[in-house]
């Protein structure tokens, strides 16, 4: 049928618009080469490219590859993989698809692999197991590129829906095995990220690739001040990471771009007595004469406890040191 319409003069690179197949079910602009890559048509691919079919870099194989992505994380059945967020269902492809053959088509017709394709494919699959990044890197995709942010592919490991440790151990493999390189920015990235997904031993692989744990971010300050800052299921956890961070060397001392430390950010956000208790412990100073002193107690005086402490003596180190909040704060009788 298709072969019919083109012999009659049906427009190959003829635009549609219509919902795409991620989870946003974002309006876009289709072309019917992006209909069949997204499928896995592999000889309607194929049928497009030699009647002329346009390959736009960044849009036709990332087609490919995010589809194909959703489709084997549908099919695998992912925690909520069937979700308000998600799909309802995986896209239509074919019943024989095959990635490679897709790829392959486009990579002969002339598609760019370095317009972030392998940025898609590393955070769209669950692992090596699919084939999809060895197949892109054997037909010379390059594992240095770098995408609109200036990360590199690997970086995409530590992010997405499919985010999980032997995942991130596997495309870890990428730097052995390609000997890619870590910048300063893809290992920043991946050590937040890992620490937003609460897992120690993502936090020690990026560690073990060389992130600074003491390196200052855009806005956040060092990795202490984002961990305090940070919403964590529990308070439980936040104070075990808390205490490996500590544990591996983070630096209570450092100052965010407001020359705020860690200390300054629990007592503003967090009022949780174990954590202010940590960063003492640690060496976290305090003392109630001055500058950084009065910069505590007003953070304490704001929100209410006016009447507690004395800026000439230890009352605001006493009241830190204290086993609990209703010692320190007992409530009215």
């Amino acid at each position: 049928m298709v072969d019919l319409l083109l012999e009659y003069g049906a427009d190959v690179n003829a635009n549609f618009t219509g919902h795409s197949l991620t989870p946003f079910h974002q309006t876009c602009s289709f072309t019917v080469l992006d209909v069949a890559v997204g499928r896995y048509n592999a000889a309607m691919t194929l049928l497009l490219l030699q009647d002329g079919a346009k390959i736009i870099d960044e849009v036709t194989l990332s087609r490919a590859i995010d589809n194909g992505g959703l489709t084997a994380w549908v099919k695998a059945g992912y925690p909520g993989a069937h979700g308000d967020d998600c799909c309802s269902e995986a896209p239509e492809v074919a019943s024989n698809y095959d990635f490679r053959i897709v790829v392959e088509f486009l990579h002969l017709y002339g598609a760019d692999l370095n317009q972030v394709s392998l940025h898609d494919a590393v955070e769209h699959y669950g692992s090596f197991d699919d084939g999809v990044i060895e197949h892109l890197l054997y037909l010379g995709a390059d594992v240095h590129a770098k995408d609109s942010m200036g990360l590199s592919a690997i970086s995409r490991a530590f992010a997405g829906e499919l985010y999980n440790i032997q995942r991130c151990k596997a495309f870890a493999q990428l730097r052995r095995a390609y000997r890619a390189k870590l910048g300063a920015e893809d290992l920043r990235h991946s050590f937040d990220n890992a620490l937003c997904w609460e897992t120690f031993e993502c936090v020690e692989l990026v560690l073990e690739y060389g992130a600074d744990m003491n390196s200052l971010r855009c806005a956040e300050g060092t990795c202490l001040h984002y961990m305090i800052r940070c919403v964590f299921g529990d308070n439980t956890r936040k104070e075990e990471f808390l205490k490996f961070l500590l544990n591996r060397g983070a630096d209570v001392h450092l100052r965010d771009h407001e020359s705020k430390t860690p200390l300054d950010h629990a007592v503003m956000f967090e009022w949780n007595m174990n954590i202010v208790k940590l960063l003492l412990d640690a060496g976290a100073k305090v003392q109630c004469k001055g500058k950084e002193g009065a910069q505590l107690l007003t953070h304490l005086i704001k929100d209410g406890l006016t009447t507690w402490f004395d800026p000439s003596t230890n009352q605001l180190q006493d009241y830190l040191n204290k086993d609990s909040w209703e010692l320190a704060y007992p409530s009215p009788r």
